[in-house]
């Protein structure tokens, strides 16, 4: 894959991401990319390290997904997809027919060109990608797109892109209708976006009428339910706002900076009742990453900025064109609960 620039709103600079390709089709890494003694993944996992000096050189491999000890010839963790091949072993390796099967070793990411026409998602298939995997990283059920007969005889090789061809799961339809009809860039906001993956329309330029609506389906649990990040799919959200525990601690830094007075927890209850819901930001689920564990790519529809498609961070960058000595940049956005109040996830689908 090419090298992706995007800009987000909560970013202050260009962000340059690269997506490395497994070294084999087993879905080993190749040797190359252990630099410093880390393995160094796909640009939105957590990189892993490398451990020879523990076990000894080569006798502990990533296989991206789970590591194998080459000793005692067995995975030291369950298979992450094992839910989905309930008919498998979860320590098995390619359906035990490692002759005939390799192991998944690609990743779909998706892509959207705001000055391209028709304006709609793109999905992408890496090595070792097919219909199955993406079913996955969409957070379908198994056979959604496999067994459909509109995609009966797709060939799906490296760098094969659909798009007008998954308007056949309503969610993405929805949010490609939203792409190509929503207007000019300052007429649409986030929540305009999540209410349009479910093709609820809001009028252009109704920001606030939008964002009550949409936290009036969040007030309502017959409407919108807290889901784990598993369970998430296309067309859910997450919610992002303050980071409350940081803003006590900037509290504690500056308490000239706001305007309360008290104890500790007078002031973490006076943070929570002004900041808890006074700014929120919501972004769009669309891919999974390869596991279908949690979400890997979101839509940002940031304000009056235009809608970039990033991935997904549970602790945000700092605002767009905010200097580093205002305070504002001091101020972590993170994804939370909508309410905080709440002992609960920042996902959220809407209820059928």
């Amino acid at each position: 894959m090419p090298e992706t620039t995007f800009h987000t709103k909560f970013s202050i600079s260009l962000f340059s991401l690269s997506r490395a390709k497994n070294g084999s089709e087993s879905g080993l890494r190749s040797g190359v990319s252990y630099r410093f003694g880390f393995n160094h993944a796909m640009a939105w996992q957590v990189p892993k390290e490398n451990d020879n000096e523990v076990k000894g050189t080569g006798n502990s491999v990533d296989f991206g997904a789970r590591m194998y000890d080459s000793r005692l010839g067995r995975w030291l963790s369950l298979d992450p997809l094992q839910t989905k091949y309930p008919s498998l072993s979860p320590y098995q390796f390619c359906a035990n027919s490692p002759v005939l099967l390799i192991e998944i070793g690609g990743k779909w990411f998706v892509k959207f060109d705001n000055a391209e026409d028709p304006k709609q998602l793109v999905f992408v298939a890496e090595e070792g990608d097919d219909l199955s995997t993406l079913e996955i990283q969409l957070g379908l059920k198994a056979g959604a797109l496999s067994n459909n007969e509109n995609l009966n005889g797709l060939s799906i090789q490296v760098n094969t892109e659909l798009s007008n061809e998954l308007n056949i799961v309503s969610a993405v339809a929805n949010i490609n209708n939203y792409l190509s009809s929503r207007g000019t860039d300052e007429e649409t906001n986030c929540a305009m976006s999540v209410l349009a993956s479910q093709n609820i329309e809001i009028p252009k330029g109704k920001f606030n009428e939008a964002m009550d609506i949409l936290e009036n389906y969040l007030n309502d649990p017959l409407k919108v339910t807290n889901i784990r990040a598993e369970d998430t799919k296309i067309g859910d959200f997450v919610n992002i706002g303050y980071d409350l525990t940081g803003l006590f601690d900037l509290y504690k830094q500056h308490p000239d900076w706001f305007m309360v007075n008290g104890t500790d927890e007078e002031v973490k209850g006076y943070l929570k009742e002004t900041y808890n819901k006074s700014s929120l930001h919501f972004q769009v689920v669309l891919l999974k990453d390869k596991t279908g564990q949690k979400p890997a790519q979101v839509l940002d529809k940031s304000g009056t900025t235009p809608i970039k498609i990033v991935e997904y961070l549970e602790v945000q960058p700092s605002w767009e064109g905010v200097k580093s000595e205002d305070r504002g940049a001091l101020i972590k956005w993170i994804a939370r609960p909508y309410d905080d109040t709440k002992d609960t996830t920042p996902f959220y689908e809407f209820k059928n």
